[in-house]
């Protein structure tokens, strides 16, 4: 049975003084719940195996870089300087690194092979005002490409939500107020430790992405603003879709942008 309508008059009271469900204060929440995640998830369907290039390939790890370490950027940077010198390719191979801010340059490709990934830390630290794990400015010719994944840890940078669980099974609803209302209940609102998002590029032309994975965004996964020619294909994004603001793809002032065969599941907006 339907709950008992509501009239416009009790509409507008829960929508003006209804209880905030926006959590703002307390540790951050780290446990991932069931039903984070969509259960439908068909990365094979987008993702498929690459082989690594041959030419003008500078592996990360001949520059210091390794899954032990605590922050490979200032190793990755590296790759990437020489990488922009010559044309070339920088390989991320091997499993999980762990790093802060890389700062791609122009004339650069990006190869994760397919399980390998650079991950951010666990701490939110060390990312500063560019508040991206990959970010770009002012650069040009840039590719991300191999099957691998950006992820961002996004579970570990919220607090804990009011509803003990995630709604699974919804309520039949009066009416949309209520069901945003539900709905917020669950979400992990940003706690200060957060540091951003996966991908930024800004002020950039010739921006290529295919057979590219972001996974568990802790803010919007991949901003681009003021850039000129982008081309996403064969790309998936596959966030908890309880952290809040962890959006997908987010044009402003760009133009000549094709985006085809995504996948997105996210709790903002996809694009």
């Amino acid at each position: 049975m339907y709950k008992k309508k509501r009239n416009d008059i009790d509409k507008l009271k829960t929508l003006f003084f209804g209880k905030d469900l926006r959590v703002s204060e307390g540790e951050a929440y780290k446990e991932v719940r069931k039903y984070d995640f969509s259960s439908y998830y068909p990365e094979e369907n987008y993702i498929k195996k690459q082989n690594k290039p041959r030419k003008n390939v500078i592996d990360i790890r001949e520059y210091g870089a390794d899954t032990q370490n605590s922050d490979n950027a200032p190793f990755i940077n590296k790759a990437v300087e020489t990488a922009s010198k010559i044309g070339g390719v920088v390989l991320v191979d091997g499993g999980d690194f762990v790093t802060t801010t890389v700062n791609l340059l122009s004339n650069v490709t990006l190869f994760i092979t397919k399980n390998s990934s650079l991950i951010s830390n666990e701490t939110g630290k060390g990312y500063e005002d560019k508040k991206a794990i990959l970010y770009s400015e002012g650069c040009e010719n840039i590719t991300l490409k191999g099957g691998g994944k950006i992820k961002g840890n996004g579970h570990l940078f919220g607090f804990e939500p009011v509803a003990g669980e995630n709604n699974t099974t919804p309520p039949k609803y009066i009416d949309v107020i209520e069901m945003r209302q539900d709905y917020r209940s669950q979400l992990r609102f940003a706690h200060p430790s957060k540091y951003g998002g996966p991908i930024y590029f800004k002020n950039c032309k010739n921006i290529s992405v295919d057979n590219f994975i972001i996974e568990n965004s802790a803010y919007w996964s991949f901003k681009i603003s003021n850039c000129e020619n982008v081309d996403i294909k064969n790309f998936v994004i596959n966030n908890n879709r309880n952290v809040a603001n962890a959006d997908g793809i987010d044009l402003a002032g760009t133009s000549n942008v094709n985006i085809s065969h995504c996948f997105i599941s996210t709790a903002d907006d996809g694009l």
